[in-house]
Parts: C-alpha cells; structure tokens; sequence
C-alpha cells in the first residue's frame, strides 16, 4: 500500500542549500513519489539544483516558483524552465486567463502547470489586507472554485488548493483536475504551531478528493523522517481507500 500511496505524497525540500538537503533524500527513497523545490531552494543553488535533486531521489520533480508576472514574461519563463526537465511548475491564477494559457501553451505536454489559488498561509483577515473581502469561509471556497475553472479553462493540469476546497474543486472541475493540497498537517503534528492556516490531515485531505499532498515540516522537522513519512502514509491509507 505504502508504494502505491507514494505517488500522492510530495515532500517539500524546504532548505536553504543542498547541502543541508541532501541527508534527507536517501530516507525518501521507495516513501515519496515527488520532491518539491521552492524559491528558497531554486535561489540559493540555481536551476542546477533540479538535475541534483532528480539524480539524488529518482522521482519527479515540483518546481514551486509561483510566477505571476505578465503574459509574455511567464511565457518566456516557462519555455527555460521546461528545458530543466521539471514534471510540475506552479503559477498564480491571479494573473488572469492570457497568463495562463500562455503558461499552459508554452509547457505543452512537457510538464504539468499548476495554478495556485489561494495560499494556504492566507485567512480572510490576509484577502482583506490587500483589497479583496470575503465574508466567511464559503465565500474563500467560491474564490477558489472560480479560480479553478479559470485554470482548466486556460489549460492547466490543475491547481494548488488546501484541503477545504478539494471537494469543491473536484466537483466543479472534474476527476481528471489534479487537486494538489499543501497545509497537510498528520494527526500527531496538529496544534504544534506555524504560519499556516487552512491546514488538513492526510486523511482528510484524500477522502476530501486530494489528489497529491505536499508536507513539508512535518517530515523535515521530525526526529526520524523515515518513521514520519511511514506515518503519513497511514494516514494516507485510511483516507484513500484501496488503490
């Protein structure tokens, strides 16, 4: 079960350089079908870091960047980064429907853009500090929702979404929609603090129709990685139901 699961399971390298990580990859190997490079990562090494990563763990690679620029610019950026040989790339939806199909026409059939919607760090008291006001939680969903249907409209292969708005994405975009959650927080790791705020379980998360599931700290912050991500991915197992 825990081989199969792996192709949900997407571990942040959340480090500064890749000395600080590389210890950890060995642990992953057989865990986690993805690793997923941020902009701490990507900046301190260099699109170098991509080929590093892939050789070290042999599985895909997420390239977590967030573009948000103009249409021509992102479309230029993702032709280079398609060169690196990266399998997801993630954008903002924020930056609007020419943005996206650009993005989505430049990447072909290469790799997999994904369109974030709304972080999940961001509550509404966040929305509302930069001129957008929603008054309750269904109205974040419904934002997320119209950003989702712009994304598959413009072409994307999914989009970053946290757990509570899986469903709904799912319902209103389809099965073949990839739904990738971060703010995966495992059962024993809930409460203990962090700048996240629409967090989930893994099992949740899944059942909710999840299609991948990025943790990041939980796994990198834990005593034994390799004793985390096998906890995980029971979790995993109780949300996802037989493969």
């Amino acid at each position: 079960m825990s081989v199969l699961l792996s192709k949900h399971l997407v571990f942040a390298l959340d480090y500064p350089d890749f000395a600080s990580a590389a210890p950890i990859l060995p642990l992953l190997a057989g865990r986690v079908g993805v690793v997923k490079i941020g902009l701490e990562l990507f900046l301190g090494e260099g699109p170098g870091i991509v080929s590093r990563i892939r050789d070290k763990s042999g599985v895909e690679v997420f390239l977590d960047l967030k573009l948000h620029d103009i249409p021509a610019t992102v479309e230029r950026s993702v032709r280079n980064l398609k060169k690196l040989g990266v399998d997801y790339l993630t954008l903002h939806t924020a930056g609007g429907r020419e943005m996206l199909s650009k993005a989505a026409d430049a990447a072909g059939d290469s790799m997999k853009i994904l369109g974030v919607t709304v972080l999940t760090s961001s509550g509404l008291s966040t929305l509302k500090e930069t001129g957008l006001e929603l008054k309750d939680d269904a109205a974040m969903e419904d934002l997320v929702k119209k950003r989702a249907v712009l994304a598959m409209e413009s072409g994307l292969a999914g989009v970053i979404c946290s757990g509570h708005e899986a469903a709904g994405v799912k319902e209103r975009c389809g099965a073949g929609f990839l739904a990738v959650t971060p703010g995966i927080r495992p059962a024993w790791s809930l409460g203990t603090g962090d700048d996240q705020k629409r967090v989930m379980t893994p099992e949740r998360a899944l059942a909710a129709g999840a299609d991948m599931l990025v943790v990041g700290r939980p796994i990198r912050d834990a005593a034994d990685p390799g004793w985390a991500v096998d906890q995980i991915l029971k979790e995993m197992a109780a949300g996802k139901g037989p493969e």
